[in-house]
């Protein structure tokens, strides 16, 4: 049902988005940095608390009118303990524009993540499950088509693995990135 209500919400937020005036369609690719902490709630000897810092790259498709801006995205982190992490999602960024070679946005994300990994006792864990976040950024105007994004984003990752009696946790992934944003119109392709 999670993954529903996402999927239309995200449809809404499109479609709503597609009414405005000027829009821009949008392409972007992303790359960045993240730490992410997980932990299990054993003791003694297969206790684990450890925080993993990573690459990720993405991409993202959307849309944008002069102040808001919509994005599907898909993300693939390189994390060298795990067998994968990936995150699909959507976000909503509201945009300021103070000048003209510049404005700074604010928004909201949510969508579905996944990772598998080997535990303290080599046996496979796999989360899965939705998340939801929030980022803030800057876009520099590199020209009328182009952009180039620096922000940071928090994603709250909604997830847990439990097996003989050991959970495992992840805390929210912190993430620092650049992307850059093609901008066109279907009309002139």
């Amino acid at each position: 049902m999670k993954k529903i209500t996402a999927a239309l919400c995200a449809t809404l937020l499109c479609g709503s988005l597609a009414l405005a005036d000027d829009v821009k369609s949008l392409i972007g690719f992303e790359g960045g940095y993240s730490e992410l902490g997980i932990s299990n709630d054993a003791t003694g000897a297969t206790a684990y608390d450890e925080t993993e810092s990573f690459a990720h790259g993405g991409i993202k498709i959307g849309a944008e009118s002069k102040n808001y801006r919509f994005f599907l995205s898909g993300r693939y982190y390189d994390v060298a303990d795990f067998e994968h992490l990936t995150t699909m999602g959507a976000e909503l960024q509201y945009l300021m524009n103070f000048t003209s070679w510049m404005n700074m946005y604010f928004g909201a994300s949510i969508g579905i993540m996944d990772a598998e990994f080997k535990d303290t006792s080599a046996a496979k864990r796999t989360l899965s499950d939705m998340y939801y976040g929030g980022d803030v950024g800057f876009n520099f105007h590199l020209g009328d088509s182009v952009d180039l994004e620096i922000g940071a984003r928090v994603i709250d990752i909604q997830a847990d693995n439990t097996v003989g009696g050991v959970t495992y946790t992840l805390d929210p992934m912190i993430t620092g990135y650049g992307s850059f944003i093609f901008k066109f119109n279907l009309d002139d392709i």
